[in-house]
């Protein structure tokens, strides 16, 4: 394995698996001084995917055991609802985490957006032209 330096992250392939990536891009992060944000830490994310499969479980459970009541006995009944329950948790979680991602993501993108906006007004109301204040000076003053 090649050695990085503490300016170069590490590169991370589509092949690794999840366990490989995760360090590794904890380390790039580390790298850059950037923040880390996860799901689990964004207090309205983590409320959704909660919520979600509180809810989802709960409904999986009663809906399943309300139909198979007549059709089998209480222990059927019941094993079915806790599978059905336990079913409809799991691929609501996936989902809910998936929206998650992108829910965080735009709220990211609409950050920059304002700030990238409010940076391009204050430029403005300072009276540089927002054309050239990307552009480095000349030290000739031309």
């Amino acid at each position: 394995m090649s050695e990085t330096t503490p300016q170069q992250a590490p590169a991370v392939t589509p092949r690794e698996s999840s366990t490989e990536v995760l360090p590794a891009v904890k380390a790039a992060a580390q790298a850059e001084n950037a923040p880390v944000i996860s799901i689990a830490g964004h207090p309205r994310a983590a409320r959704l995917v909660r919520r979600s499969r509180e809810a989802a479980g709960l409904a999986g459970f009663l809906v399943a055991g309300w139909m198979s009541l007549g059709a089998n006995s209480i222990a059927g009944t019941l094993l079915r609802a806790i599978v059905a329950g336990l079913a409809c948790q799991v691929i609501v979680w996936a989902a809910a985490v998936l929206l998650s991602k992108h829910l965080i993501t735009a709220e990211l993108r609409s950050r920059e957006y304002a700030l990238m906006g409010a940076a391009r007004a204050q430029r403005e109301r300072a009276g540089a032209n927002p054309q050239l204040a990307g552009a480095p000076a000349r030290g000739n003053g031309a």
